[in-house]
């Protein structure tokens, strides 16, 4: 079982997750568990969802995908409940460091991320922009942020985007450097910049 550090809230609210593995997990709650021959073990599965029955009671988040399924909650004591039902399984367990590290994640205003060292080697910012961004806009921006030597960064798939108004990129985004390039970046988006995250190095914090 792995031991995780939580670096960013999971969905923006939770401390803590709890990982686990099924065989099928997708067909939780579906009739097709007794049809699918693509399920290892049908009573495996159906064990699993008796266990994760038992702790709907609990303030927990839960998301499944393909073989894979996630407890996501805030309450430390809720740990030990979890794992009571569906230790069996669990593959990894995630959580901030410290408490001093929670609550940094917790502050209110720009999405914070935990980190050992900054990306790119000092952006300080990620800012994920808007896939239907206006092509024009799109033109000028890649135009102007190239003139910004050292201060974005873009991957190739980002550059391509914002270069061919024909290739789609469902996620593009920009590192920024600093705080002043991120005003002047938020400025020139406007409504097109769909989320800022920032990065915290924990030697910053941790002292």
């Amino acid at each position: 079982m792995l031991q995780l550090t939580t670096n960013k809230l999971f969905y923006r609210k939770y401390r803590y997750k709890i990982e686990c593995r099924v065989s099928g997990a997708r067909y939780r709650k579906s009739p097709l568990i007794a049809l699918s021959k693509n399920i290892a073990s049908t009573s495996e599965l159906k064990a699993f969802d008796s266990a994760v029955d038992l702790l709907n009671q609990y303030d927990i988040k839960t998301r499944c995908e393909h073989n894979t399924f996630s407890f996501f909650f805030n309450n430390i004591d809720l740990e030990d409940k979890i794992l009571e039902q569906v230790r069996v399984w669990t593959t990894s367990i995630s959580r901030p460091a410290t408490e001093f590290e929670s609550a940094i994640l917790e502050e209110h205003g720009t999405q914070k991320v935990l980190c050992d060292a900054l990306p790119r080697g000092g952006y300080k910012y990620k800012v994920e922009i808007k896939s239907a961004m206006d092509i024009n806009l799109k033109s000028t921006f890649f135009e102007w942020t190239g003139r910004m030597s050292g201060k974005i960064f873009y991957s190739g798939s980002t550059s391509k985007w914002l270069a061919n108004s024909r290739v789609y990129y469902p996620e593009p985004f920009i590192y920024v450097r600093d705080g002043p390039t991120l005003s002047m970046v938020l400025l020139y988006l406007g409504n097109n910049c769909r989320r800022v995250q920032e990065y915290i190095p924990r030697s910053s914090i941790n002292t």
